[in-house]
């Protein structure tokens, strides 16, 4: 589930709620559901997401995970 909000021509608020499984060996001991709040800068052909990451998992021993995503659109 996502959100955004343009809060001005340049910036866009971002919230998502993700659910983490990740791929490999590992994937029966770490999963869980994350939240996501964050910031996108557009431009024309290109956006840049900046957020950081919280799993909402009570025994995790990491509190945020940085996350940043750049985004390039081909087709009009």
């Amino acid at each position: 589930v996502g959100l955004t909000w343009n809060v001005a021509s340049w910036a866009t608020l971002l919230l998502e709620v993700e659910t983490l499984t990740p791929i490999g060996r590992e994937a029966g001991q770490a999963h869980g559901i994350a939240v996501m709040p964050g910031f996108r800068f557009p431009y024309r052909s290109w956006a840049l997401d900046v957020s950081l990451g919280r799993i909402l998992d009570p025994r995790d021993t990491i509190p945020v995970l940085p996350f940043v995503a750049f985004t390039y659109r081909v087709l009009p």
